[in-house]
């Protein structure tokens, strides 16, 4: 990590330490407050998935920062060039195109997917024009795509259509319900989580 760092113009911190899986998500929440940006690998189908969950856990609620969740295998190629931003209208989703409005400006394509937005209401509807009218004040290429739900599950949705438009990275919101529900039943943000191959920025 220390050498991955040294290659580039940006300041980190680099520190080791011995932490019990329950202790992992105090101890993000206190440190990673302080940063611009936390990256995780995707913490299921792993043998320290508690911990994993954990660290992510308290990334996403205890700092406000964005957590990048990188697949298996990590990120070998540059990521940012074609993002996929999955659309609802929901706070969580809003907080995570800010954080990576950075990202949106530099990108050379940006498409803003909603799903099946017959069951959006018109307020939410006409959320989607106003976040490509404010998008575009900042410079972003952005398009706006709202697709049919292809199944049962909206993360299917999104996983097909990220690999359509031949995203590099997803942008999208955390746990629009509460953590526990999302264990319990499943939803997009443990779905995606769980299966995406694509690094994922996301934000609560």
């Amino acid at each position: 990590a220390r050498a991955l760092a040294e290659q580039e113009p940006i300041a980190y911190t680099l520190r080791a330490m011995p932490v019990r899986p329950e202790d992992v998500a105090g101890i993000v929440g206190r440190e990673g407050r302080f940063h611009d940006l936390i990256i995780l690998p995707r913490p299921y189908g792993r043998e320290n998935e508690v911990m994993m969950e954990n660290a992510l856990d308290g990334a996403l609620f205890e700092t406000l920062a964005p957590v990048l969740v990188c697949p298996p295998g990590g990120v070998t190629d540059l990521i940012g060039q074609r993002i996929m931003v999955a659309w609802n209208g929901d706070m969580e989703a809003m907080r995570a195109i800010r954080a990576a409005l950075p990202m949106l400006k530099e990108a050379k394509s940006v498409e803003v997917v909603t799903v099946d937005p017959r069951r959006i209401s018109d307020r939410r509807g006409e959320s989607g024009l106003a976040l490509m009218t404010m998008l575009t004040r900042h410079g972003v290429n952005a398009t706006l795509s709202p697709v049919p739900q292809l199944s049962d599950r909206v993360s299917n949705t999104l996983r097909q259509k990220a690999l359509d438009c031949g995203a590099d990275m997803i942008v999208m919101g955390a746990y629009g319900h509460s953590r526990f529900r999302e264990r319990l039943l499943g939803g997009a943000t443990r779905e995606m989580l769980q299966e995406a191959e694509l690094p994922i920025l996301m934000t609560h």
